[in-house]
């Protein structure tokens, strides 16, 4: 990361840089440097009518869309690659679902909320997010630290505080219907 001191004029003022997709197609603009890489990524998205954008420095270096552009040590005239991701959805049996990009810092969850429709308690959490699984009434997901964190019904798994210590590592998950077990 760039240790530039924010002091100064260069701060503020804006750089010019060029967003372009594998495909060759590409879009320059100016942005100011205390903006968030997100706000680059959405302007860049809307620029080049894709969603669903990661923007990648020019060393391959994947930027985090939490950082500010002047931190993320971008310069005046670097060309970044945008690529495409393909979303990808978990559903619960309990008209709730969850949608989200590989690595991305954001899910939307829409749904019935006690059934994992509402991911808020755990969303300052959902970062890099890998799998998300899904229960009848409850989702998990995988972070790129190998640590998990669930929402939804805590009889089907919504509640993991008990077992969060053991959660580390996590490569990945999958789900049954319920967590009771019936004898046969």
């Amino acid at each position: 990361m760039d240790s530039r001191p924010l002091s100064g004029h260069a701060a503020h003022s804006p750089i010019k840089l060029e967003v372009s997709l594998p495909s060759g197609r590409c879009e320059t603009g100016a942005v100011q440097q205390l903006s968030s890489i997100d706000c680059l990524k959405i302007a860049a998205q809307q620029s080049l009518g894709q969603r669903f954008l990661r923007l990648v420095a020019p060393n391959g270096r994947p930027l985090d869309q939490a950082d500010c552009i002047w931190f993320s040590g971008l310069q005046d005239g670097d060309c970044l690659t945008a690529f495409a991701q393909q979303p990808k959805i978990a559903a619960a049996r309990c008209s709730a679902f969850a949608l989200w990009c590989v690595g991305g810092d954001r899910i939307v969850t829409r749904g019935d909320p006690h059934y994992g429709g509402d991911s808020s308690r755990v969303q300052h959490q959902l970062r890099n997010v890998q799998q998300i699984c899904s229960t009848y009434s409850a989702f998990a997901a995988i972070l790129a630290d190998g640590t998990v964190a669930t929402w939804g019904q805590p009889d089907y798994g919504g509640d993991s505080s008990r077992v969060q210590h053991q959660l580390r590592n996590v490569r990945q998950i999958c789900s049954t219907d319920s967590w009771q077990m019936e004898r046969w």
